[in-house]
């Protein structure tokens, strides 16, 4: 070859990789664009912007099209290596989470045909709140990833933990506000809908941030062992029987693992079972009957324990990353009995789940 074919060949790289990261800012500009034209139009209940929201989508899906199209023929023409061929395959990861995150501002549009009167002034307020959180860091994703920016990805994957926190307050609003009769019932998805796609924006800006550690300096962070295994039991509003699965949990003193106990709404803890707690030498000393909404935000559950059958839909909305599994525990109302049993299944439950899960780990490390 020679030297005068490789700054051609140098200059023909430098358009692809260009052209690639022009497509991919435009994708990213309509989408991020389409959810405050949504939400515009949620808090206008304007239908007519709902509608353009809904047919603009077609273009973000053209320009996925055209995205995957032109990656394969840098792949074919090009032929990369290294940094730039990590580089084209995340963009054809991104170009997938992109196109996701226009579908979730179509979704919301479409709630505003599904709502019959516009939102009460508060709720409104807090899904701004919610947008104001995922959208700029949806932005920021984008952007470190075009500018190669392995520190601002870093800085920005918590965020999600921000959005997660602000989307199940606007969860329990909504929901007490309906058991009062101040939103409809036939809002109550609707919204609890528009909550959760703006939401998940934000966990798209966290693939989009681990794609760019990937691309920029191959660094490779998804499904990475913290080494503490996370574990969350919910029940119902009474969280008696959480209370007791935390303690139990947490007198076996295994090591790597931690356990939380939380109820959907707050209640405090029934004195019986507190006082069956103390003499069962399980520690009630500062519980402090946590719902999911006041869960510290830096509890990331690898898995969530349903105690209660009527908590579940509940907890698939809230914990979707996380393995969800059931016990069947009988109710508890204080009497030694129903205490002692539930103790001696939940006690068999945590000793089972543990061994699975390191039995898990150790097969996870030997086929390395």
């Amino acid at each position: 070859m020679t030297r005068t074919a490789l700054p051609h060949l140098e200059e023909s790289l430098r358009r692809g990789l260009d052209l690639l990261q022009e497509k991919l800012l435009e994708m990213a500009t309509r989408a991020e664009q389409a959810h405050w034209d949504a939400l515009d139009a949620l808090k206008r209940m304007d239908r007519q912007a709902a509608y353009l929201v809904i047919f603009r989508d077609q273009h973000i899906d053209r320009l996925e099209t055209e995205l995957d199209r032109l990656c394969i023929e840098f792949l074919v023409r090009q032929q990369p290596a290294g940094r730039h061929l990590r580089f084209v395959f995340s963009v054809v990861k991104i170009t997938k989470e992109l196109e996701r995150v226009g579908d979730y501002a179509e979704s919301v549009a479409r709630q505003v045909l599904n709502l019959a009167v516009a939102p009460a002034p508060e709720l409104v307020a807090r899904l701004e709140q919610l947008a104001g959180i995922s959208l700029p860091m949806f932005k920021q994703a984008v952007q470190a990833f075009l500018e190669s920016d392995p520190s601002l990805a870093r800085s920005l994957i918590h965020e999600e933990i921000r959005a997660d926190r602000v989307r199940r307050d606007f969860d329990c609003e909504v929901t007490a506000l309906c058991r009062i009769q101040k939103v409809p019932t036939d809002a109550y998805a609707p919204l609890l809908t528009v909550a959760r796609r703006l939401e998940r924006v934000s966990d798209q800006a966290r693939n989009i941030c681990e794609e760019t550690l990937y691309a920029s300096v191959g660094e490779y962070v998804k499904h990475q062992d913290s080494g503490v295994f996370n574990v969350l039991f919910v029940d119902d509003d009474t969280a008696t029987r959480a209370a007791l699965a935390e303690r139990i949990a947490g007198k076996l003193q295994i090591p790597g693992f931690t356990f939380h106990g939380v109820g959907v709404q707050t209640a405090p803890l029934d004195v019986a079972v507190a006082t069956f707690m103390r003499d069962k030498g399980l520690d009630v000393q500062g519980y402090r009957g946590q719902t999911m909404s006041s869960l510290d935000a830096t509890v990331d559950p690898h898995v969530v324990v349903v105690l209660s059958s009527g908590v579940k839909d509940v907890v698939d909305q809230q914990f979707r990353r996380s393995l969800i599994i059931e016990w069947r525990i009988p109710p508890v109302a204080g009497q030694v009995p129903a205490c002692e049993e539930a103790c001696r299944i939940i006690e068999g439950h945590v000793r089972d789940l543990v061994a699975a899960i390191q039995g898990s780990r150790k097969e996870t490390i030997s086929d390395v």
